[in-house]
């Protein structure tokens, strides 16, 4: 039996991601942080497509019912952000999974 190992997670859900639609899950702590640097879907997307091995963290077991996957994972990602208080970079916690009609971002926020 071959074990898995991190870069094979990583594979996993980057090479389902490709161009599919990306959506937001409606969390406080996502959208505080959406709307405190005022970013639109499309720059999340932007991000999501971005992402490859090196920004791979883990994969977890999903908890969460109202989750349709069985698997969450975990990104993070140093990004040059701007508000009205000159904020530069932040380390992004991201964490996506699969559904039926797209990408999920389940959390993106500020990595903690």
């Amino acid at each position: 039996m071959v074990s898995y190992t991190s870069k094979n997670y990583a594979k996993e859900i980057l090479d389902s991601i490709g161009s599919k639609k990306v959506f937001l899950y409606e969390r406080d702590k996502n959208l505080e942080f959406v709307k405190k640097y005022s970013l639109l879907i499309s720059d999340i997307e932007e991000i999501i497509y971005s992402l490859d091995e090196k920004y791979f963290i883990e994969r977890i077991e999903n908890k969460d019912k109202k989750i349709k996957s069985k698997f969450l994972y975990v990104f993070c990602v140093l990004l040059e952000l701007n508000n009205e208080f000159g904020d530069r970079i932040k380390k992004i916690y991201i964490k996506i999974c699969e559904i039926e009609s797209g990408i999920l971002v389940v959390s993106f926020h500020e990595s903690e």
